[in-house]
């Protein structure tokens, strides 16, 4: 629905707002009712009409309708409707708003097109009250023809733009010929279109418009034309381009008083703002109106076909308006009007057809601020709305937001000019009963229950005048909210089940049963930054374990903090999907003096390990480090450049022995690693580096299995001449998807003819020139390999002269689409150390016996949800030869997949990758004959996100 953007001075919104406006209210169903609802999933046209089956459309509860019943109208949006039966002077039907809000458009009716929202033909006794009715686009909005004892009372009526070349004829309510005992009151008729506001044409009688403001466009916003008996009080009438009033046709009992006229002609012909034609002019009486006309050149009246300039030259030229005025400001038409308009206590309190209230149902008031100029008899306005006491909001204490129990007292406001004694009812809206005390007194109420509830204050005065309020009063619980926080790993909302964005949150407070008395909440991420949870997203920018916080401040200042947990881990990068990448070997020129000295330390760069470089800052770097030919016996250590040295072993060694470890080695600050050599003489070395782990990248996430043997049979391993290969398929192994993108094999080597080496790649890849493991002549050695896969297989190579016994068992495997885990790499931490004591007794572990250790929470990691460890384990004090498993505490040990082997006096050092129990223990056994000392430290977790980290 369109409004006009200006009318006179820049008024028209109040004057088209006039009826509009006010506070809602319910109508009441009394007597036999007939409900139409159309959003009941019960509706029935050939319903009851009842609440259990109502109506479905208004013109089928209308033609059921028989006298002294009511059609109920539920909110909605409804067709137009034809009244075919009439009721009795007794017994009327009324059709009605089931809920009435003046200011809104709760019960919407329009015609189709071509007919009225309403139509009246021939009918008698009959009501419509409270109903928003919309023309159709060539037609009345509301059309009575032939119709007697009608009433159209609190209704807004609205003429529709009208098609192109359509007639200007159509009005907002037509009152047609052979109609009489009309009533339109407290009404808003308003026009959208070109046409009249209200049209009563000849042969018409009995015709009452009270209390009504009434618009025109090109016509008149009132039009009585051979009608009889017209009474018009108390209404605001206002065109553009047209008079206000016309009476012409030779109608008779035409009176016209307490009304405000307004016309603005500043777009069209002149045209007075009240015309009466000369057949009409015997039969108007006209007095006690106020009237207003743009531009103010335009004659304000037109009578008998003789144009009069202003209100005191027709008082003089006619027998009639001895009280009219032009001098009220158009701001003040617009009403309701302001303290001291000359529209107050001006009218006449006589006037045929006056009504007791206004537009919204005000009581007529007397004003004492002004002087009472109009008849006696009664105090009453010109104009729909009468001005009334200037009541204030009342006075809510001790304020509006508490702690139950919440004891309230809402008092009456300031008191007014008028110094009229006030009083309040209220409805505290917690369902008890509304209170109301004797005037100047206040209502007094305790709340004793938590809630958010809207207090409802009516404020009278002696003369009747109301103002109606609300108060929205908060009643808080005894102690300050705490809200349900959590985190979530980010995932890729279209992405498979799983993929994760490392180091990317979300937050959220949920299940908060008292979240309304939350004012605001503000998240301390745990990394030195916060931010207001309307921002529910972070990225950290380290890995690590953090701890962010909400702190909640509700209504009334109080403060509560929750904390959670965030695991901020690495998804797994490899470097290339073809081979390794040889970082460092000491054979090289540019390696100085090709080892590292006895007791000295190699700094090696994370650049030159290929993990600091086209865009990749990693956090840690995944090597092989092997020492080909070791001239003394010792060990190799790698840590972090600026921390202190582990007192555990990488790489243990002895003289003229080959051996390699694979190692997860974390990045110092300043970029670098360290590698010392625990021996008396220079240690050669070489570096592979096969991925890096970074949380800036999406990439692979680690999914441990139980071990399964690829390769070799329990006991022995699978034969391999010299220079041979061997393709194995890895997918078919238990557990490792097809899309699986890399495999973590544990390989042994075994009764080799000579020394040799063996190098494991992807299938159908290039062999890389970056073997897995070495050894001697009779040397059994392991180790771990992290392979990209291609079909789904691997190959294994002997790089040496003769055969060899090879061993492969799937420990785990990288996916972006399965599984959800993250890798958090940490310096090399001390868990287990049996000859000092440190995480079990201090004793060697027997043959053939288990320790159980516990992993999960070392170093400041996550207590729960490991869902792997990386280790390196130590071996010392053997006296015979052996090996030592590891496996998950709550599970049997792998048999014949061992971490490492050893032989008689021999100190062996290896990696390993297990899974860990759900209790975060893992389990160490002895497969020798003979007792062994242990040391293992571990060098990082994967991290499960199963749930949220919350």
């Amino acid at each position: 629905m369109r409004l006009r953007a200006s009318l006179g001075f820049g008024v028209s919104a109040a004057l088209l707002a006039v009826g509009l406006g006010g506070a809602s209210q319910a109508a009441a169903d009394t007597g036999n009712t007939l409900l139409v609802d159309r959003s009941a999933s019960t509706c029935s046209d050939q319903g009851t009409g009842s609440a259990a089956q109502p109506f479905c459309t208004v013109q089928s509860a209308v033609d059921a309708a028989q006298p002294g019943e009511i059609v109920l109208i539920a909110n909605g949006t409804y067709s137009g409707f034809v009244v075919h039966h009439s009721g009795t002077p007794t017994a009327p039907i009324t059709i009605k708003a089931q809920n009435y809000d003046p200011s809104g458009c709760d019960v919407c009716l329009y015609g189709n097109g071509t007919t009225p929202a309403a139509t009246l033909d021939g009918v008698h006794d009959v009501r419509i009250q409270q109903l928003s009715l919309f023309s159709g686009a060539n037609s009345d909005a509301v059309a009575l023809a032939g119709a007697q004892s009608v009433t159209l009372d609190q209704d807004s009526v609205f003429l529709s733009p009208q098609n192109a070349g359509a007639a200007a004829s159509a009005a907002v309510v037509r009152i047609g010929t052979g109609s009489s005992s009309i009533a339109l009151t407290r009404s808003t008729l308003q026009v959208d279109a070109t046409g009249y506001g209200l049209r009563v044409e000849p042969g018409t009688s009995g015709i009452q418009v009270a209390s009504d403001t009434l618009g025109g466009d090109g016509q008149p916003a009132l039009s009585v034309s051979g009608g009889s008996g017209v009474d018009i009080a108390g209404d605001s009438l206002w065109s553009w381009n047209a008079s206000a009033l016309t009476v012409d046709g030779s109608s008779i009992g035409v009176s016209v008083e307490n009304t405000t006229l307004y016309t603005d002609v500043r777009g069209g012909p002149t045209a007075p703002v009240v015309s009466v034609a000369a057949d009409s002019v015997a039969g108007v009486h006209e007095d006690y109106n106020a009237l207003n006309v743009f531009p103010k050149s335009t004659p304000e009246y037109d009578w008998g076909g003789t144009p009069i300039a202003t209100t005191a030259a027709f008082a003089a030229a006619t027998t009639q308006g001895a009280h009219e005025t032009d001098q009220v400001p158009v701001v003040s038409l617009a009403s309701p009007s302001s303290e001291g308009s000359g529209l107050i206590d001006s009218g006449d309190a006589q006037a045929p057809g006056e009504l007791s209230t206004d537009l919204y149902g005000n009581p007529r008031v007397r004003d004492p601020q002004v002087s009472a100029t109009g008849s006696a008899g009664g105090y009453v306005d010109r104009g729909a709305i009468e001005f009334q006491d200037p009541i204030q909001d009342p006075v809510l204490t001790p304020a509006s937001t508490g702690v139950v129990p919440f004891s309230v007292t809402v008092a009456p406001g300031p008191e007014t000019a008028w110094k009229k004694a006030l009083r309040v009812t209220v409805d505290f809206g917690d369902g008890t009963s509304p209170v109301s005390e004797p005037a100047g007194q206040g209502a007094e109420h305790i709340y004793t229950m938590p809630g958010r509830y809207t207090e409802t204050a009516v404020t009278t005065d002696t003369d009747g005048s109301t103002h109606s309020s609300q108060h929205g009063v908060d009643v808080l619980t005894t102690t300050p909210v705490h809200a349900l926080f959590s985190a979530s790993s980010g995932a890729f909302a279209s992405g498979a089940q799983g993929e994760v964005v490392p180091g990317y949150f979300t937050f959220s407070t949920v299940g908060t049963a008292d979240a309304w008395e939350i004012r605001n909440e503000r998240i301390d991420y745990g990394d030195g930054t916060s931010d207001a949870l309307g921002t529910p997203y972070h990225s950290y920018r380290s890995i690590g374990v953090y701890h962010p916080s909400l702190t909640v401040t509700d209504l009334l200042g109080r403060t509560s903090t929750t904390t959670t947990t965030v695991i901020v881990g690495d998804e797994l990068v490899p470097l290339s999907f073809a081979d390794a990448y040889r970082s460092y070997d000491s054979s090289w020129a540019w390696a100085g003096d090709h080892a590292i000295p006895a007791h000295g330390t190699l700094r090696v760069s994370a650049t030159t390990l290929q993990a600091r470089n086209s865009g990749n800052d990693a956090d840690a770097v995944v090597l092989n480090v092997s020492v080909p030919v070791a001239r003394s016996v010792g060990y190799l250590t790698v840590f972090p450049e600026g921390t202190a040295r582990p007192a555990a072993p990488t790489v243990s060694f002895t003289a003229g022995r080959s051996t390699s470890n694979q190692v997860t080695a974390l990045i110092g600050k300043d970029g670098y690693i360290d590698l010392y050599n625990g021996s008396n003489s220079p240690l050669p070395l070489t570096i592979d580096t096969y991925a890096t782990q970074n949380h800036n990248w999406e990439a692979f996430a680690y999914q441990p299995l139980a071990p399964s043997r690829i390769l070799g049979l329990q006991g022995s391993g699978a034969a391999v001449a010299g220079r041979g290969s061997t393709s194995v398929s890895v997918t078919a192994a238990a557990g490792v998807p097809a899309d699986a993108r890399a495999v973590l094999l544990a390989v042994t080597a075994s009764a080799g003819h000579g020394a040799g080496s063996v190098t494991v790649y992807g299938d159908s890849q290039k062999m890389p020139n970056t073997p897995a493991l070495s050894w001697a002549s009779g040397q059994t050695v392991e180790n771990l390999v992290l392979v990209p896969l291609t079909n789904g297989k691997v190959v294994l190579h002997n790089g040496g002269s003769g055969q060899v016994l090879l061993r492969a068992d799937v420990l785990g495997y990288d996916s972006q689409t399965m599984g959800s885990t993250v890798h958090l790499p940490v310096a090399p931490t001390l868990f287990l150390d049996t000859r000092h004591g440190f995480g079990a007794p201090a004793r060697q572990l027997a043959p053939h016996q288990s320790l159980r250790v516990r992993v999960a929470g070392v170093g400041g990691l996550p207590t729960t949800g490991v869902a792997a460890a990386t280790i390196n384990v130590t071996v010392l004090g053997s006296t015979a030869s052996g090996y030592l498993e590891v496996h998950p505490d709550g599970s049997s040990p792998v048999a014949d997949v061992p971490a490492v082997h050893w032989a008689t006096g021999q100190t062996v050092s290896g990696a390993w990758v297990t899974r860990v129990g759900a209790d975060g223990y893992v389990d160490l056994y002895n497969g020798g004959s003979r007792p062994v000392s242990v040391v293992a430290d571990l060098s990082g977790i994967d991290y499960l996100y199963s749930a949220p980290a919350s």
